[in-house]
């Protein structure tokens, strides 16, 4: 199973390629996180030319029903998932070209639950808890695609 970078491994490597202390990388990658954060609550969108962008898919509030009568029962809070791809394309000689392409869904694994259901009654031990997760949870997929 292959495993990803940590922060730290990260920060060494491009420390190393670029000729920069550690702290200098690490103080970087945080204005960096910190910067795309804020750009992605501020306009919706944070994109970073030729590597990806992260965007922010506001839906609209859901209505609550009581699961015995059908009636609206009360307004759910607005939903919301970052995603994020990532892309490179690797041109060869002047017909082929691969492109790699990474995407995460719920990037930040926020749980939405559903309506509170099921046990109507105070005596019921189910009474009162979530019972189900409106959203998916993270989703991540890396694909490769030769085109010629």
């Amino acid at each position: 199973m292959a495993t990803g970078l940590t922060k730290t491994a990260l920060t060494r490597q491009l420390a190393e390629k670029l000729e920069l202390t550690n702290k200098q990388v690490a103080g970087f990658l945080d204005l960096l996180a910190e910067t795309a954060i804020k750009e992605t609550k501020k306009n919706g969108v944070f994109v970073i030319p030729g590597i990806g962008r992260l965007v922010k898919a506001e839906r609209k509030a859901r209505i609550g029903r009581n699961p015995q009568t059908g009636a609206p029962d009360f307004r759910s809070w607005p939903q919301f998932n970052e995603d994020l791809g990532l892309s490179r394309t690797f041109p060869f000689k002047e017909r082929f070209r691969l492109e790699f392409r990474g995407e995460s869904f719920n990037v930040f694994n926020r749980v939405w639950f559903g309506p509170i259901s099921g046990a109507t009654s105070l005596g019921n031990p189910n009474w009162g808890k979530w019972q189900s997760q409106v959203n998916t949870p993270r989703v991540m997929q890396l694909t490769a695609r030769m085109t010629w």
